[in-house]
């Protein structure tokens, strides 16, 4: 065993460039897995973190159940944690702001919903209350603990019976922190004591809802179905936490689920890190056949030759991988810093960067895993790229490995003819391609390392923005201003004075705006879908038609037929009533919009602005000149506005707070504070892609690099020859660089075809369709750089040669 390492350290020794290349190959593939492994599960462990604090710590809530039933679901052997909450009512802000619920919460439901007090106490009696504190300063109450406030409450919708009015006076026993989103969704809360409303409600109005934990490893979806079909629950009775589920890799009620996108992502840089070991290993392998050979000669077994290479790639791996570790934990360790600013601090419940850092961390454990896989599968993926080529020159004999043509086979040429010669145009590029052509295996595994590169590349990079989950908050913060109406006063809006006033307002860039109602049954028919009542028809001015060409699923839209009102665009139902099918519309299909006829011109996949609420049914869309005269209305619903950076936003809020103060049920949103934290979460995120990209770029490089050198160095003889039947120096310098040229070109051609259909496979198995678009600018980068690093790795070695004659190219032993 002594005399292997001997000779292994010697062999190592010997080789510097060899063992430096694939030294610096194994580190690096060994980092980055490594450093993929713990981003991926601190990533993971983040958006859970995120989700329980947005979404409640609960996979689903079961509504409108007995207590008997609610009780005997919240002892199902797979159920982790169950909470009840009996709603007592809800009540309407003075001014048509914010919807208040109040919820009789438990304390499991309290702290699963990550109910906060701010002040004060939760109510333990029936005539207590405890309200949010946007809920008190929207009803102009200072908010003293014990203050009496009265409520009209009346039954929420859904509730059996007929609607059930109720004027309660409370005291206020405590004030809550503010539930996120609260001013953008409109919707408030307040807690009454769990036995308030069994007290103040009728007996058949007590409908309890059940918050569900399942226990950990099993599929909540799953498990909540089974529950389901256990207790006869109807799935409209479900509400499924849906970013709770998504983020710990279930597909929930109706996000996808993103962790294939995560695996197929990490699959590919997997194994363009693993391509360049193989390659360092194989091409150095084959230098070395004489070698080999020479130690066959003087008795050498072939297990022995076997052995002696293995020693060499895990004497390598004893020294790399362990660096490798070490540098991935130093790159995850700054990656979770990056990843900390991602995330809202106020989604995490903190106040700071800082402090989501460390809530981060500390929710994180680290984990051994991504260490054990990264040094098994850096060792693997070497010591099997070593294996193959070891047989090989293990099974050759003595005489033919010492000649080194162990490696070359001359194929069966097609006999020349004067028509063949003709079609050569440019001598020196033919050469190049017929090179090419004569070492197959040599030209693919140069192309594959590029072509992995590169794929890499456009995928990772065009789908970094998806990953973030950027693409949906930038139509979410879309414009700097959000003037809209509350959808239960149907008879509210902005006049055309409104509009104007705020058109004329200095520093405004733009203004979209869209009318819309509820269509009643029968307003909106179509052919072979049921009668409905959550039909939508929406009147969208010209800046808003020009933005909803974005999300185009079936079209382009018929402009002129829109126009003369005689088309319009459909958004099909997100999904169907229980029990119901509904039919999709398509470009062509007649339909009935307030007793008048219309042809569908397109179909869009959504609205072009974002919506709090969406009645599931129909929604159909029409110029706001078309809506003005089918239903005589002129007021408008919506405005989303666009401001220049350098205007006076504070005079700008002054005016839009006038006009929103003037219209009973609406909602002014500023979105300048949120917009600055979603660029910031972009430019951490394109760091983060970059810093992937680049070491992806990193191993492809010196991958491309090892390849063309050793192809050179290993060509020597073959140069030689050429220059003694007559080519120049030039031309031989020529050929070469054609060469590269052709690896860049073919490589660069089918890397980004493949990158694209990745990326967009990327897209759709994550929802994001109608975000996608062909990354143009990644498909430039990719054949500009597979040109500059093929040029260059050629480039290099050319030195050497020129300082060669080509007797001594002759002479040189490959």
């Amino acid at each position: 065993m002594n005399s292997y390492l001997q000779f292994v350290t010697k062999s190592l020794s010997r080789q510097k460039m060899m063992a430096i290349l694939a030294g610096v190959s194994i580190i690096l593939a060994t980092t980055l897995l490594t450093a993929l492994g713990l981003s991926y599960s601190l990533m993971k462990d983040a958006m859970i973190q995120q989700a329980q604090e947005v979404g409640g710590h609960d996979h689903a809530v079961i509504t409108n159940l007995g207590r008997s039933t609610a009780e005997q679901i919240r002892h199902e052997p797979l159920v982790n944690n169950a909470g009840l909450s009996l709603t007592l009512g809800a009540f309407k802000l003075p001014g048509g702001g914010i919807n208040v619920t109040i919820e009789g919460f438990d304390s499991e439901v309290r702290s699963m919903q990550n109910v906060q007090l701010l002040e004060g106490r939760f109510p333990t009696k029936e005539n207590e209350i405890a309200l949010e504190q946007a809920v008190l300063k929207q009803m102009g109450i200072t908010g003293e603990i014990g203050q009496k406030i009265t409520l009209d409450i009346s039954s929420i919708k859904g509730t059996p019976g007929p609607e059930l009015r109720q004027t309660i006076t409370f005291t206020l026993s405590g004030i809550l922190k503010n539930s996120i989103g609260t001013n953008a969704s409109n919707i408030g809360l307040g807690l009454a004591s769990p036995d308030a409303a069994v007290k103040l409600l009728p007996a058949d109005y007590q409908k309890y809802s059940i918050f569900i934990r399942v226990a950990d490893g099993h599929n909540p979806e799953q498990v909540i179905s089974d529950i389901a079909r256990k207790y006869e629950i109807s799935k409209n009775q479900i509400l499924y936490n849906d970013m709770l589920m998504a983020a710990q890799g279930y597909n929930g009620g109706s996000i996808r689920d993103s962790s294939l996108g995560w695996i197929l992502t990490g699959g590919l840089v997997l194994l363009a890190a693993c391509l360049v070991i193989y390659n360092v290993f194989h091409i150095s392998m084959l230098r070395r056949i004489p070698q080999f050979g020479m130690l066959r000669a003087i008795g050498a077994e072939p297990r022995q030759i076997r052995s002696l290479v293995l020693g060499e790639a895990f004497l390598l791996c004893i020294i790399a991988i362990p660096l490798g570790m070490l540098a991935g934990a130093g790159f995850a360790e700054w990656l979770s810093q990056m990843i900390a600013g991602l995330f809202n601090p106020d989604m995490l419940g903190v106040s700071s960067a800082k402090e989501a850092q460390e809530v981060i961390r500390n929710y994180h454990s680290l984990s051994y895993w991504p260490f054990v896989l990264a040094g098994c599968i850096s060792l693997t993926a070497t010591l099997l790229s070593v294996l193959v080529p070891s047989r090989r020159a293990s099974r050759v004999s003595p005489t033919v490995a010492i000649t080194g043509r162990a490696a070359v086979s001359i194929p069966v040429r097609r006999k020349r003819t004067a028509h063949n010669v003709a079609r050569i145009r440019h001598f020196v590029s033919y050469m190049a391609r017929l090179n090419l052509k004569r070492n197959p295996g040599r030209t693919f595994t140069t192309m594959l390392s590029l072509f992995m590169g590169i794929v890499v590349f456009v995928s990772i990079h065009s789908f970094s923005m998806s990953l973030s989950g950027t693409a949906k908050a930038d139509q979410l913060l879309e414009g700097d201003y959000d003037l809209f109406v509350n959808q239960d006063n149907k008879q509210a809006g902005f006049s055309e004075q409104d509009i104007t006033s705020i058109e004329d307002l200095s520093g405004i860039k733009e203004v979209r705006t869209a009318q819309y109602q509820r269509a009643e049954k029968g307003d909106v028919q179509i052919k072979g879908a049921p009668v409905l009542s959550t039909n939508e028809v929406f009147g969208y001015n010209l800046s808003m038609l020009s933005k909803l060409k974005e999300f185009t699923l079936q079209g382009p839209f018929d402009e002129a037929a829109l126009k003369q009102g005689t088309g319009v665009i459909a958004i099909n139902p997100i999904s169907s009533i229980e029990e119901m099918q509904l039919p999709s519309l398509k470009v062509g299909d007649k339909i009935s919009v307030h007793g008048k006829e219309v042809t569908v011109v397109g179909v869009a996949a959504q609205h072009a602005y974002q919506r709090t609420y969406d009645l599931l049914g129909y929604d159909v869309i029409m110029p706001s000149a078309v809506y003005r005269e089918l239903y005589g209305r002129s007021d408008v619903q919506a405005v989303q506005l666009f401001v220049d950076p350098q205007a006076d936003r504070h005079s700008i809020e002054t005016v839009l707070g006038t006009i929103k103060d003037k219209v009973p049920s609406s909602t002014l949103v500023s979105h300048e504070e949120a917009q600055v934290q979603v660029a910031n979460t972009k430019r951490q995120m394109n760091i983060l892609a970059w810093e992937f990209i680049g070491f992806v770029g990193l191993i492809g490089a010196l991958n491309i690099f090892n390849t063309n050198y050793t192809n050179i160095h290993t060509r020597t003889v073959e140069f030689g020859t050429m220059q003694a039947i007559g080519m120049e120096k030039r031309q031989l310098f020529s050929m070469i660089i054609w060469e590269g040229l052709l690896y860049g070109l073919v490589a660069a051609l089918i890397g980004v075809v493949a990158g694209s259909g990745i990326s967009y496979f990327l897209h759709s198995i994550n929802g994001d369709l109608a975000s996608w678009r062909l990354p143009l600018v990644e498909i430039v980068w990719s054949f500009i750089g597979a040109i500059a690093i093929c040029l260059v790795s050629t480039s290099l070695p050319l030195r050497k040669v020129n300082r060669m004659s080509s007797i001594d190219n002759l002479r040189a032993i490959d």
